[in-house]
């Protein structure tokens, strides 16, 4: 199997967050890079 990128983009995206990264923990393909693009949040979603 290849490696495959995901790519998630923000934007005042904190309270989706612990059930998107909990979607990705239960992926039982773990060959992935992840990219997390912030499009000038304010809620300190990247953080």
């Amino acid at each position: 199997m290849e490696k495959i990128d995901i790519v998630t983009v923000l934007y005042n995206s904190r309270e989706v967050l612990p059930d998107f990264f909990r979607s990705l923990d239960r992926q039982s393909y773990r060959d992935f890079r992840l990219y997390v693009v912030d499009n000038a949040s304010l809620d300190q979603s990247l953080a």
